[in-house]
């Protein structure tokens, strides 16, 4: 301030037409001054004396950004030369209490806390930015108008079914709905393209056309709206555009998608998945938040064969390097774990590995001709191997004569604790082999990095399961060899045996 005082008495001494054009420059920096960076003052008298935090979302974490001490009156400042990241963040105090405000552009906010007797909607207040403030109405106008809704449908609920009290209760609840409604589609008018429109846009669900409303069960029309409300599932969102993971929905809309929406299949979940990754490509911090993002619910995942997933991802992003955030680690775990699962993802054609019997005689996995063959990869040291091998070979000898054959591999070179291994379980019923000479590199097309390892082939010897406990084995085999020629369909649901692939992914 004396700084443009002494200014203002200096153009007073001089030509004001030499300085006309400097002054209006100066002036712009002042505006600029004022703008820039960001100032947060907080009033919030019940916690004078303690600290509170700016924190803002980040996909399904929450990261603190300022620390703001307030004083005894509880009132403190924080201010900063540059800007945050648009999106949606928290005035934190402690884990009871705490704030949700939206962050745009004009950072300059004075953020006030009322009376902590009330709610949050009705407690804090925002000013400063126009986004900013129609934000918190907006919650206030959602809040009472849920308030409303509820009295309306508690009425409702004691109502006959086609009472005339009950049908103008519903009419005046549509009405309210109609109202929500025409409040958000006005902000997303008044924000197009800026922070609030795109949060309020992101909050409307979409919605089926008037062709696909309809009371047809047919399987034709559940395939059509199982395919519409898969393609339209973020028709609301711009998954390239990085304020969308700044607010607090978008992880769950992925949860929501990829584990209930998707049918729960590898073949279907994986293209969808990978799509999702396509559409973030543009921006690269969603770029990297979304391969993430998937990856690891490839890792996680309980469902049977979701390591095509992760192989997917290996090969477009990772083993072709557009994976920029990667480091020495990352790029080395991941290709490390893309070798396991290369040549063994379900409905590949399983390597026709050239083996050894007990006496030494070649024998090539092709070479062994039934319906069903369960390649079981084990050894005799192994805690798991002990208890799965007897029910392996109990499954095996109720259903053998059917035409389910086990190919029993020891990995080892222990002749006489492999013998002792099959003398005690009794293993002679079934085809035991060994590879003395490593010719077989069974370690490249299967993944024997933990035992036992299990691989289910059909006639064709492709892999139709994997790395699945003793229940799962049985009903694969039973509806196999049973229920699917007699046209029965299979209701389990295939989860894999394991609880997820021993990779550290460094995120």
């Amino acid at each position: 301030m004396l700084r443009f005082v002494f200014l203002c008495s200096l153009i007073s001494l001089l030509d004001m037409k030499r300085l006309l054009l400097p002054l209006l420059l100066l002036c712009s920096v002042f505006s600029m001054a004022a703008t820039a960076g960001r100032t947060f003052t907080v009033r919030a008298p019940q916690f004078a004396n303690s600290d509170a935090i700016i924190a803002g979302y980040l996909a399904d974490k929450i990261y603190s950004h300022d620390t703001i001490h307030l004083n005894d009156k509880g009132y403190g400042q924080v201010s900063l030369p540059d800007k945050l990241d648009e999106g949606l963040y928290l005035l934190f105090f402690n884990a009871s209490r705490y704030y949700e405000f939206l962050l745009c552009e004009n950072q300059n906010l004075e953020l006030s806390v009322s009376d902590t007797t009330k709610n949050a909607i009705e407690s804090f207040s925002v000013h400063g930015d126009p986004q900013s403030e129609a934000f918190i109405n907006f919650g206030v106008f959602i809040t009472q108008k849920r308030t409303v809704q509820a009295e309306l449908l508690n009425k409702r609920r004691e109502l006959p079914e086609n009472s005339k009290q009950r049908q103008k209760l519903t009419e005046q609840i549509d009405q309210l709905n109609k109202q929500v409604e025409d409040y958000q589609q006005d902000l997303i008018r008044r924000f197009d393209g800026r922070t609030l429109g795109l949060f309020v846009k992101a909050l409307i669900e979409p919605k089926f056309p008037a062709e696909l409303l309809n009371s047809d069960t047919t399987q034709a029309m559940r395939l059509r709206r199982y395919e519409y409300a898969k393609q339209h599932f973020f028709d609301n969102y711009n998954l390239a555009d990085p304020r969308s993971w700044r607010f607090n929905q978008l992880h769950r809309k992925l949860d929501q998608f990829l584990n209930k929406t998707l049918v729960q299949i590898p073949d279907s979940i994986t293209p969808a998945a990978i799509d999702l990754i396509e559409r973030s490509r543009p921006d690269s911090v969603c770029f990297d938040i979304m391969t993430n993002r998937i990856i690891d619910y490839s890792v996680k995942s309980k469902i049977m064969g979701m390591d095509m997933l992760f192989a997917q991802i290996a090969e477009r992003y990772y083993l072709t390097h557009l994976a920029y955030w990667t480091d020495s680690t990352l790029q080395s775990n991941v290709e490390s774990e893309y070798r396991k699962v290369r040549f063994n993802q379900l409905g590949m054609t399983a390597a026709n590995l050239p083996l050894r019997l007990r006496d030494n005689r070649q024998l090539f996995l092709h070479d062994v001709k039934a319906p069903l063959t369960l390649l079981f990869f084990y050894e005799p040291t192994c805690g798991h191997c002990q208890k799965m091998t007897p029910l392996v070979h109990d499954i095996f000898t109720r259903w053998h004569d059917k035409g389910f054959q086990v190919v029993a591999v020891y990995l080892l070179q222990d002749t006489k604790e492999w013998d002792d291994f099959m003398k005690n379980n009794n293993l002679y019923d079934w085809i035991n082999v060994w590879d003395p000479q490593r010719e077989s590199y069974y370690w490249t097309f299967f993944d024997t990095s933990s035992t036992p390892g299990l691989y289910l082939l059909d006639a064709d010897k492709k892999i139709i399961a994997k790395k699945i406990d003793a229940p799962t084995l049985e009903n694969i085999v039973r509806f196999k060899l049973v229920d699917e020629p007699a046209g029965r369909p299979f209701h389990s649901t295939i989860h894999s045996g394991e609880d997820e692939l021993p990779i550290d992914l460094g995120k």
